[in-house]
């Protein structure tokens, strides 16, 4: 479940990175090749064409609404290719059935491209694809935290995702993004160290950046700048994204 409707949510603004074979995600290559291709795709670390190529071959054999599909999206983002990546993340949510992180993600594209109006739409729009849901509780509340809107109404959308399903890294991750937007930095730090201990195999640059964020507003800096350096060897590109979202170390 949480590979279907939450594995991919965070992969989009995290750049995560397979340690091996991307089974964590619920991700079956069905040959040698195939694997190597989901490994250049998601591999943040290598240069953007190489990432590309593998991301397209993808796309093409499993649908845009696969995880290779937000990978697509995520590095025409951090080109800053607002039209190339709009038109990935129309496909995915045209592709997505009643996945409301196809909604989540493009609302996020939305807020990168400086329309949080739109934005708060698929909010709604991913709460609606499947309503009441522990998925559909997390996506509407990424969306807020992203778009750094309805902040209040966001985090207890979180609470009640927490109150329908185990937690989850993806889970502590979207909490530790609200909180830090609200300001509760402490808090904040405690979700997204909670979110790494939770799923520590997977090389996850969004928690450790956010985290280092969070960190220096606490006035602890030296410890900030470790978690933000630890996380730009994961994402080299994970700064420019996350300020594309505005957020920055207050």
């Amino acid at each position: 479940m949480k590979a279907a409707i939450l594995g991919t949510a965070l992969i989009f603004l995290t750049g995560a990175a397979f340690a091996d074979v991307p089974g964590g995600f619920g991700i079956s290559p069905s040959d040698s090749g195939e694997a190597l291709r989901y490994l250049r795709c998601g591999k943040a670390t290598l240069d953007f064409e190489a990432r590309i190529v593998a991301c397209k071959q993808l796309v093409r054999d499993k649908g845009a609404d696969s995880y290779a599909g937000s990978m697509l999206g995520k590095i025409y983002l951090e080109q800053g290719d607002m039209e190339k990546a709009h038109a990935v993340y129309d496909q995915m949510v045209a592709n997505s059935g009643r996945d409301p992180w196809a909604w989540a993600q493009r609302g996020a594209f939305f807020v990168a491209a400086g329309d949080p109006n739109s934005a708060m739409k698929d909010a709604e729009a991913a709460f609606a694809a499947a309503p009441q849901t522990p998925a559909a509780f997390t996506a509407r509340c990424f969306v807020r935290a992203i778009a750094n809107r309805e902040l209040e109404a966001g985090l207890a959308d979180c609470d009640a995702a927490f109150a329908k399903a185990p937690v989850d890294a993806d889970m502590l991750s979207t909490k530790g993004l609200i909180l830090y937007r609200m300001g509760r930095f402490s808090d904040a730090v405690d979700a997204l160290t909670s979110a790494i201990r939770k799923d520590f195999d997977r090389v996850d640059a969004w928690s450790r950046y956010l985290r280092g964020l969070a960190k220096r507003a606490q006035g602890n800096s030296a410890n900030g700048d470790s978690d933000i350096d630890a996380a730009a060897l994961i994402d080299p590109h994970i700064s420019d994204l996350l300020d594309r979202y505005g957020v920055k170390a207050p």
